[in-house]
């Protein structure tokens, strides 16, 4: 599959396919000028194909890769589930009403996007039918069955449950949201049963901890408000983004159990004028950290922390790939080792999805280029895509229609 430039089309879409299916074994083809290798994974269509279990939506989630599978979430017009995809078929790995192990109820609803933990784990939120919130690790090497019922042992079990006191003070979670994991390392924010406020918390090797927690009247801390965190696999190491009690924006980092900011207001911007005035939630891997920065006179870009200090990866100076446009803004992105991927835009808003890899910086596809002969509407990313040397990625289409891809390169 060959992505060809063609005429720009509106990428501003606020409904989803209302169809898609299964598609046999994927054809892949090589992009011959760039070396790149697209396989299309999933396919939706734009017209409704009236089998109540075809996959009708994927949701606002993004896919996560590891290997040859990906994972992610979908709705049928019976029920939703959590699926994952490879170069040959799509699977159901978790369903909904599926029993679970362990004395919980049925799982109801799913929450955030699922996250790969190791080649055969997958990490995801959910809410059971008795109203119970729950983090949940589903073994993709059990399944289930049609039925839904488990095949090969305990697929899917509750790691933390709201409404039990789990903590060291009889406390518990009335919520869980944006769990991120690695190498069996977890951080989540929780909101808490005794005053409603939100906390970062580490679970590691059944151990959980509490990172930070929003000021509360009987408990004061600096935050006012906390973002989505981000784990490091190999040392545990936490990041995050929050306000403090000025509301003013910053990065920190928890090492060992301390706390530390690593890029505030009056941070210099690498490569660019006067500090930074706002954040993206960061991410972490293999000991470095990867955010999106802001600043005035509409600085933006994407910045690497290291134990050599902070740098700048690509930025409103960087000239985009085959284009005599700089990039304008940087959106969503995933991290791999030295590899980073991204989608950003020029000034007149046109989306691109590209890979920097050792200071190599290569343009993938973009809005308004053709993919199976088809114009593209819409590229969409999420913080799990990048693994080895495959991306995934979900793309829409300007007939309606979407799929779910991956790009491979270095084969």
């Amino acid at each position: 599959m060959n992505p060809n430039p063609s005429q720009t089309a509106s990428f501003l879409d606020s409904f989803l396919p209302s169809a898609w299916r299964q598609t046999p074994a994927p054809k892949t083809e090589t992009a011959p000028t760039s070396g790149l290798e697209f396989t299309r994974l999933v396919e939706v269509l734009a017209s409704p194909s009236g089998d109540r279990n075809r996959l009708s939506s994927l949701g606002l989630t993004q896919a996560a890769l590891w290997g040859d599978t990906v994972v992610f979430w979908g709705q049928t017009l019976a029920t939703t589930a959590i699926y994952c995809a490879d170069w040959h078929a799509v699977k159901t790995a978790v369903s909904a009403h599926q029993s679970v192990p362990g004395g919980s109820a049925p799982i109801a609803h799913f929450g955030a996007a699922p996250a790969f933990d190791g080649p055969t784990k997958v990490l995801f939120c959910g809410q059971t039918q008795v109203g119970q919130n729950a983090i949940f690790q589903a073994d993709l090497t059990a399944g289930a069955d049609a039925a839904g019922a488990v095949e090969g042992g305990q697929a899917v079990k509750p790691l933390l449950l709201t409404e039990q006191p789990i903590l060291a003070n009889d406390d518990g979670f009335i919520n869980f949201s944006n769990p991120s994991v690695q190498a069996g390392k977890i951080a989540f924010l929780g909101r808490l049963m005794s005053d409603q406020q939100k906390g970062i918390f580490s679970y590691v090797d059944g151990a959980l901890q509490m990172i930070t927690r929003q000021s509360g009247a009987d408990c004061p801390t600096p935050f006012a408000d906390l973002g989505r965190p981000a784990i490091d696999g190999e040392t545990g190491h936490v990041v995050f983004r929050a306000h403090d009690s000025h509301y003013q924006m910053g990065l920190y980092h928890s090492v060992d159990g301390e706390l530390s900011p690593f890029a505030t207001a009056q941070t210099s911007i690498p490569d660019g004028i006067g500090t930074f005035t706002s954040f993206g939630d960061p991410l972490v891997a293999s000991g470095q950290v990867i955010f999106c920065g802001r600043g005035n006179v509409f600085q933006q870009g994407l910045y690497r922390l290291t134990a050599d200090g902070l740098e700048a990866l690509v930025n409103t100076q960087t000239r985009i790939p085959d284009s005599l446009e700089t990039f304008a803004r940087f959106h969503a992105f995933s991290v791999e080792g030295e590899a980073v991927a991204f989608l950003a835009g020029d000034s007149h808003g046109h989306l691109g999805l590209f890979i920097l890899r050792k200071d190599e910086l290569i343009k993938v596809i973009g809005v308004g280029d053709i993919l199976e002969d088809k114009p593209i509407r819409n590229l969409m990313l999420g913080h799990y895509g990048l693994h080895g040397q495959g991306l995934a990625f979900r793309v829409r289409f300007v007939d309606g229609s979407e799929g779910i891809y991956r790009v491979d390169w270095g084969k």
